[in-house]
């Protein structure tokens, strides 16, 4: 399936009802009111971290109000769909999962902005985990493979403003936007500039894999020296 193509094939999708609405009454954190929804509450006051951290997230909450009341709610929907029957229609299944993945990639931009956020500030540490990527392991049950992408996706799209627009916005699908990202990591800001117009020239004609290897020859040309570095990092991590 085309990577770039899949997530824009929204005009032949069936008209689809029933969808899970977001309920008004998910407490969020600053909120005076109690919530039908435990969970969610749980759920939000768990993602903004105790004491400091969440005190800060309350003290800011003119500007971040809304972002919370759109990750509870976010949270509610996406339980409630979990938990509905699958659609009989194999069409409608298609559909939706084409949906499906188009909001999975932007989840996936937004957490990356976080995780990114999280990490500079050191806030995984302040919060007694060794290293950010430990806290995603525990926190989020994520493998070190997966951890270390999300990682590399917070870290990376902070400095490729153009990739993080297309991603946030649905231009870029996640494999190719990690892909661009894994490309630059290690690289200086120059030559990620340089790399980051290139890649997404590519991106707009070709797919992940075909990012993925242009990625890594573009950054042989560019960073000599970061094979031999990329090679001990990838045989540190084996071993351990």
């Amino acid at each position: 399936m085309d990577t770039l193509g899949t997530v824009h094939r929204r005009s032949r999708r069936p008209n689809i009802s029933g969808r899970a609405s977001l309920s008004g009454s998910t407490r969020v954190p600053g909120d005076g009111g109690t919530g039908g929804h435990a969970d969610s509450a749980d759920g939000a006051g768990n993602a903004a971290g105790s004491g400091a951290g969440y005190s800060e997230a309350r003290a800011g909450r003119g500007k971040g109000r809304s972002s919370w009341v759109l990750v509870a709610s976010l949270r509610e929907s996406a339980q409630a769909l979990a938990l509905a029957p699958v659609p009989d229609d194999v069409d409608i299944c298609l559909a939706e999962a084409e949906e499906l993945m188009f909001a999975r990639d932007r989840i996936t931009a937004a957490l990356a902005d976080r995780v990114g956020r999280v990490h500079r500030a050191g806030q995984a540490r302040r919060h007694g985990h060794a290293s950010t990527r430990s806290w995603l392991r525990t926190s989020g049950g994520m493998t070190v493979a997966g951890a270390s992408r999300l990682l590399t996706l917070g870290i990376e799209l902070a400095r490729l403003p153009l990739v993080r627009e297309k991603f946030a916005t649905g231009a870029l699908a996640a494999g190719v936007a990690e892909a661009i990202c894994t490309a630059i990591s290690g690289l200086s800001d120059e030559q990620a500039a340089l790399a980051e117009s290139i890649l997404l020239e590519l991106a707009a004609k070709a797919g992940a894999a075909e990012v993925t290897k242009a990625g890594r020859y573009l950054r042989a040309i560019l960073d000599p020296d970061g094979e031999d570095r990329d090679e001990r990092a990838d045989y540190a991590r084996r071993f351990l």
